[in-house]
């Protein structure tokens, strides 16, 4: 939540996910960009970052290169950018159970 908004039973007003195929993304610092830039054009008091991070896995790796998106996501998720940029932001990052614990 931005400017810490009391956000227990509150939808997000708006969200940011990446959408593109990894085809499209040249990398992890590609992915890391898209997401910091996005968090400075949501403007609402609650707002959602979703990811789909997953460990990296050869075997999934092989049925599919959007697997790499995935694995990008993680190391992203780890480093702790998307919290720091979105600290620098305005944001107070919570987690979902926080978010609707007082509904």
């Amino acid at each position: 939540s931005k400017k810490n908004t009391p956000y227990a039973a509150q939808m997000a007003a708006e969200d940011a996910s990446k959408p593109h195929a990894v085809s499209r993304i040249q990398g992890l610092a590609d992915l890391k960009a898209y997401y910091e830039k996005q968090l400075g054009t949501l403007t609402g008091d609650i707002a959602e970052v979703f990811l789909h991070p997953s460990c990296p896995d050869d075997a999934l790796l092989q049925r599919t290169n959007e697997w790499q998106k995935r694995i990008w996501e993680y190391e992203y998720l780890k480093s702790g950018d998307l919290i720091k940029a979105a600290g620098e932001q305005g944001f107070t990052v919570v987690s979902w159970k926080e978010a609707f614990e007082d509904s």
